[in-house]
């Protein structure tokens, strides 16, 4: 990323002082503006990751809930068949 920062403002063309700070300019310009997108694509994905993070954390919780249901119940039933 850096070395794309750095080569953007570069000109390798003959040109006047003018002409190469108006393009190193753009260039940069289109540099900050892709950074933008790339952060607010991570920003998307980092959502993402906690709406599966979300959903992996329930599913757990509702597993762990009818084990101890179960577990609770085989315990029941034991305490039962021996009486």
């Amino acid at each position: 990323m850096r070395l794309q920062i750095i080569r953007a403002g570069i000109d390798y063309g003959d040109t006047n002082q003018h002409e190469t700070n108006t393009n190193n300019n753009n260039n940069m310009s289109e540099v900050f503006k892709k950074i933008e997108r790339d952060i607010e694509n991570l920003f998307g994905a980092i959502e993402n990751l906690q709406t599966t993070a979300n959903g992996i954390r329930q599913d757990f919780k509702s597993a762990l809930d009818k084990y101890n249901k179960y577990q609770q119940e085989k315990l029941l039933l034991n305490k039962t068949n021996t009486s």
